[in-house]
């Protein structure tokens, strides 16, 4: 039994809790979970999350020791500040991630001190371990933290001015405004600020919208201003069970699909209407139906109703169809637009179809030919010639500017557009090769007529790797590299150093910020943390987050990292572990006399078995209380009286049920001027006896007043 006991002490030492604990609470982390769900937080809980996040630290830290080329994407969102980072290994490897999460105040300085402050935490192992813990913390890896800043070759963020300051911080081009401060923020080596571009595609669509009389007016009136129609129904909850209902009814009648009912505008993120305006043009008799039984009603929702039917006309109506084609061509951009692995080669591909599908549907006429929002409208309404000359000039004049924006957001001359000679379909047009090459040379610092020759060997294999593998883009020229890569000396036909550099860029950037706003809405899901959580544990999630495309083995090695790292923070250096059960488990077990838990079991036996044996009298005698307590029970026997009323005056009582305090609440509501029923809960008993004193009050003066 020892050698058992020694044995069995010897594998929890190595494996600590079981797989399934760090599994589980790695599924919890990744998903926002809480420590505390399904129970009480403890020390076991703490450690297996640190653990997990400590583990996949040591294993970041390790892939980006050897990193070539390292991205990164940030965004600060409520005081916080969302780091993640994507880098290419010496074998044209992709690995992302996140570095971790930090409070700050949003100037410019206190965004580029926290993306320091993020970097350092992260190359400091054992950053704050749980109480009790075998570990002290450990120092900062200088050498990794130098590395990791001078491998950073973009920084992604959104368009935002303080944003946009504090990467000139880092790069060295404006000095911060707080010279006393310690900490080191420089990375020399960055050749660009990326600014996302899912945020940028939404100023196609928001911009021009906006300058435009006619269509801003058209916008506010039903979809994105305080008194639309979209906004009346989504933040009401009447209003939307009336459009659900109105929608299901119509799809039974129609043999459709009447699913879809939300009307929500997302104005948080991209402001992309498509989602209101396609319901709106695909529903537009349950529109007025809605608007029908909202005229029924009383006050001020009944003339707004009234007032948007009115003003509503054939115009209008191919308008709202017209902006929803244009919203959909604007939501094809931002949806490819809005992943953080978007392939750069295929951006000005992506930016010049925009373009073209606007041309296509607006300038051709092709909106009222094509399956589109405008030809379902039509078809279902009765013919309308005048539509190329009096309703697509708003959507013309809309286009012109959204191109103007196009260009400007998306620029032909754009360091990230010369990415384009790496896209490999036949069909695409590329830009200039020679020209783009110089430009990525230039930047690069490589010679330009070694990366024109590297590239010209290299092109032929990776198109056959695409054509016939059928590959994309970059594992296309992943393969073509790592089948050219030279083995020794002697075999260097395909040698390819400066082409490797340009290579390495193309995988590891991005022009996409969206996995940081992704995964911010993960972060701090829980509602039992969100204000209860150190900093340093909302750090550690945010890090196990960033892991949620890793492979299964790869998150079984984490796992079983993980169970290494727990075992390393205990004292003792063992680990309790259940994979073999007691052998008396499930043995019941008298309790210990005396102690406090033995105590309360006796305590709830008892009260129950009294309980058990009393019998509740029909009516119990009258009590006398103090004063305090019996302005309490007036207290809440009036609310009782007043919630009746209300009842009453709703309908939802029966006749036996009006009793005469009721009926009396009910009277003297109505023998006040200007009372409102539907305001019944605001008056009592008390305040009509207040109001009939201050009105004779009131005449007493009065009348005084007249005499003199």
């Amino acid at each position: 039994m020892a050698c058992k006991g020694a044995a069995r002490s010897n594998a929890s030492a190595q494996t600590g809790p079981p797989k399934a604990d760090f599994e589980d609470a790695m599924k919890s982390m990744m998903q926002g979970g809480s420590s505390r769900q399904g129970g009480s937080a403890s020390d076991k809980k703490s450690r297996i999350r640190y653990a997990l996040s400590e583990a996949i630290c040591a294993h970041n830290r390790k892939l980006l020791s050897e990193a070539h080329c390292l991205a990164l994407m940030r965004d600060e969102r409520k005081g916080n500040l969302l780091l993640r980072f994507k880098a290419v290994l010496p074998d044209l490897t992709i690995v992302s991630g996140s570095l971790g999460l930090q409070a700050l105040e949003g100037s410019a300085e206190s965004i580029a001190t926290a993306t320091a402050q993020i970097m350092q935490h992260f190359c400091q192992p054992w950053k704050c371990p749980p109480r009790g813990s075998a570990k002290a913390e450990g120092v900062v890896d200088e050498d990794l933290l130098h590395r990791l800043k001078h491998r950073v070759s973009i920084i992604v963020t959104d368009a935002a001015s303080a944003e946009l300051l504090a990467s000139d911080l880092h790069r060295g081009v404006r000095r911060a405004a707080d010279q006393t401060q310690t900490l080191d923020i420089a990375m020399p080596n960055i050749k660009i600020v990326g600014r996302d571009c899912a945020h940028a595609t939404s100023r196609l669509l928001k911009r021009p919208f906006s300058k435009s009389p006619t269509l801003n007016s058209l916008m506010q009136e039903w979809i994105h201003g305080s008194d639309s129609f979209c906004q009346k129904v989504w933040h009401s909850p009447l209003l939307s069970k009336w459009w659900a209902k109105a929608i299901g009814h119509g799809a039974e009648e129609l043999g459709i699909d009447g699913g879809c009912t939300s009307l929500s505008a997302a104005k948080h993120r991209f402001a992309t209407f498509l989602n209101p305006l396609s319901r709106l043009c695909k529903n537009l008799q349950t529109v007025f139906d809605v608007c029908g039984r909202v005229q029924a009603m009383r006050g001020e929702e009944a003339s707004w109703a009234g007032k948007l039917c009115r003003n509503f006309s054939g115009f209008k109506a191919a308008l709202l169809a017209l902006c929803a084609d244009a919203a959909s061509i604007c939501s094809d951009f931002t949806r490819y637009s809005d992943r953080e692995d978007m392939d750069l080669a295929t951006l000005n591909l992506h930016a010049q179809g925009f373009s073209d599908r606007g041309r296509a549907l607006f300038v051709e006429g092709q909106a009222l030919t094509l399956p589109t929002y405008t030809r379902e409208l039509m078809e279902r309404s009765d013919p309308i010639t005048i539509i190329v000359d009096g309703f697509a000039k708003e959507v013309k004049e809309w286009l012109c500017v959204a191109e103007d924006v196009l260009k400007q957001e998306f620029p032909s001359w754009h360091l990230l557009a010369c990415f384009d000679v790496f896209h490999l379909s036949e069909h695409g047009q590329k830009t200039d090769v020679k020209r783009s090459l110089e430009k990525l040379g230039k930047a690069f610092r490589v010679s330009d007529a070694g990366l024109k020759e590297q590239y010209q060997k290299l092109l032929p294999i990776a198109l056959s790797m695409h054509k016939q593998g059928g590959l994309p883009n970059r594992d296309a020229w992943k393969e073509a590299y790592a089948r050219t890569r030279p083995r020794n000396a002697s075999q260097g036909k395909y040698y390819a150093p400066d082409l490797f550099e340009v290579l390495a860029a193309y995988m590891a950037w991005t022009s996409s910020s969206s996995g940081v706003e992704q995964q911010f809405s993960k972060v701090k899901r829980s509602p039992v943390e969100l204000s209860s959580s150190a900093a340093d544990t909302d750090r550690r999630m945010a890090i196990v987050m960033g892991e949620g495309s890793k492979s299964d083995a790869c998150r079984a090695a984490i796992v079983e990292a993980a169970q290494n790292v727990y075992c390393d923070l205990l004292r003792s250096g063992v680990a309790r572990t259940r994979q073999c059960k007691r052998f008396d488990a499930g043995t019941h077990r008298a309790g210990r006399q005396g102690s406090h838990a033995q105590w309360n079991r006796d305590r709830k036996q008892a009260l129950d078995e009294a309980v058990s044996q009393c019998s509740t009298p029909l009516r119990r005698p009258r009590q006398e209380l103090p004063e305090s307590l019996e302005k309490e029970r007036d207290f809440q026997k009036e609310k009782e009286r007043k919630r009746k009323a209300e009842a009453f005056n709703d309908g939802l009582l029966l006749e036996d049920e009006a009793t005469d305090d009721v009926l009396l609440l009910k009277g003297a509501g109505e023998a006040i001027p200007g009372f409102n029923r539907t305001r019944v809960k605001c008056f009592t008993a008390r305040d009509f006896i207040r109001w009939l004193v201050g009105s004779c009050l009131n005449r007493q003066a009065s009348a005084r007043i007249h005499k003199s």
